[in-house]
């Protein structure tokens, strides 16, 4: 558990299974962090974290290697909502109001997401307000909203300003004219084996069969991966290079890397 939050452990939904490692942005729908503590567990729905600005408090339910109960799930169709790799944070408020918000508001915000990337790293990549596919949301890697997650019909945070927040993170804000941090379309996952060599390091080289795509982040297969660094690097044409340092000797490696087109 992290540091500086209070801690109320309840029960999560089970380990992550994979899929692009993602921070989900909600909205309690009430105005304070004890009446959306007591809606949370009436219906057993625990994220990982729960904040309040007005009230300057941080509390964690669940540990960041395991999945929360947010999210609404199809059991039939193949696909994870809550266990892929998503990292969910309750924000005390409501979905109406996240695009008046103040900036004092959103810096505290970004502050507190920072910290949680220190313990769960996640690319500084955002999307519209598509409500993504089963696939593309197991494969996203970035930040989202409950609002982008298939089998669910929520629509917050609303028109919360996530561009912004992501650049208090540190991420590089885009040319002029354009409203957001990298936004994407169309993402996919690609999975990668790299064999390493007695040094630990190798690399692979990927035709993905298109120009032009946006590498936004990647997520171990598997748990062999403490670690160790990924690295990924476009070459000529349609190919990149995925690079992996730090396995204790010669091992094939399973990475998934989310690639992107540029909205």
């Amino acid at each position: 558990m992290l540091n500086g939050f209070e801690h109320k452990v309840r029960t999560s939904a089970g380990a992550f299974t994979g899929g692009g490692r993602k921070l989900m942005f909600h909205t309690t729908e009430g105005g304070s962090i004890n009446g959306a503590i007591s809606a949370l567990d009436r219906y057993k729905s625990w994220s990982h974290f729960l904040i309040s600005f007005e009230e300057k408090r941080k509390i964690q339910f669940l540990e960041v290697n395991q999945a929360a109960k947010s999210l609404a799930n199809n059991a039939n169709d193949g696909y994870q909502t809550n266990r892929a790799n998503v990292i969910q944070i309750e924000i005390v408020g409501y979905a109406r109001e996240t695009q008046d918000w103040s900036k004092e508001k959103l810096d505290w915000i970004a502050n507190i997401c920072s910290e949680i990337r220190a313990a769960f790293d996640f690319p500084l990549t955002i999307i519209g307000d598509e409500r993504l596919s089963d696939k593309a949301f197991v494969d996203y890697a970035g930040v989202c909203g409950h609002k982008n997650c298939p089998d669910n019909d929520h629509w917050d945070p609303g028109k919360l300003d996530v561009g912004y927040i992501v650049s208090k993170m540190g991420a590089v804000m885009p040319p002029v004219n354009q409203t957001g941090v990298f936004m994407l379309k169309n993402p996919r996952g690609v999975e990668v084996k790299v064999q390493t060599g007695t040094n630990g390091a190798g690399y692979k080289d990927v035709d993905l069969g298109q120009s032009g795509l946006f590498y936004s982040g990647f997520a171990w297969v598997g748990d062999s991966s403490k670690n160790l660094d990924c690295a990924c690097k476009p070459l000529d044409g349609n190919l990149w290079r995925v690079s992996v340092e730090g396995a204790p000797g010669a091992y094939q490696i399973s990475v998934n890397l989310t690639f992107a087109e540029k909205g």
